[in-house]
Parts: structure tokens; C-alpha cells; sequence
């Protein structure tokens, strides 16, 4: 997986969301995120929504759609 660069917000977006999970699985988090993000051009706003989507992931399991 290639090397992504964040803007300091976007760090500590990043770092605020795995503070609220146990730190054994914040490795898993991070890996998480990078794969929602990898590969495109993302703002602050997609680092957002990847590392919420990827904190209910890891808390919840993937998200699961009815049908």
C-alpha cells in the first residue's frame, strides 16, 4: 500500500477518532482508513467520513445492507 499524506487537521481528525477505541485495535483503524482513502484525491471532509466509517467498522463490523 502506498504512503498517503495528510494535512495536520486531517492527522489529528484522524487521532481524535481512535482516542474512543481500546488501543489494540487502533492499528486495525488506521489500516482501515488508509484503504478507504487510498488511491484517490480525498479533502478534509472524506477523511472525515473514512475514519468514522472506519471506527464504526472496527467497533461494530462492516456495515451490512438490508435486501
Amino acid at each position: 500500500m502506498a504512503a498517503i499524506a495528510f494535512a495536520d487537521a486531517q492527522l489529528e481528525q484522524i487521532r481524535m477518532t481512535a482516542a474512543q477505541l481500546p488501543r489494540r485495535l487502533r492499528d486495525a483503524y488506521l489500516q482501515r482508513v488508509v484503504q478507504l482513502l487510498n488511491g484517490r484525491d480525498f479533502g478534509d471532509g472524506d477523511v472525515h467520513r473514512a475514519a468514522r466509517a472506519a471506527l464504526g467498522e472496527i467497533m461494530h463490523g462492516p456495515l451490512k445492507l438490508a435486501g
